[in-house]
């Protein structure tokens, strides 16, 4: 049986808690940007996982986990470069 794909986003305002997250997410997934993550993780994994985010997570604070489905391929349409306005990132 295939393993679950999800996309794991989070937004934690304090520095040393939002890389505590990071360095928790970049071992068990491919990463697009510091804060949005693919990642394939059996039951266990993900259940896991989320209890160890939610040591980084306080008031204020946002974690976003979708289950994306088994069969899923990670696709990535360009790189992302620093944004020229405050309204976005540029992507090239």
């Amino acid at each position: 049986m295939p393993t679950p794909c999800f996309l794991i986003a989070y937004d934690i305002q304090t520095p040393t808690h939002r890389r505590k997250a990071l360095k928790k997410l970049r071992k068990v997934a491919d990463f697009y940007q510091d804060s949005v993550f693919d990642a394939r993780l059996s039951k266990s994994q993900h259940q896991a996982l989320l209890l160890q985010l939610a040591d980084s997570l306080h008031q204020g604070d946002a974690l976003l986990c979708v289950r994306l489905g088994q069969n899923c391929q990670s696709w990535q349409l360009g790189s992302g470069i620093e944004p020229l306005t405050a309204y976005g990132l540029v992507i090239s």
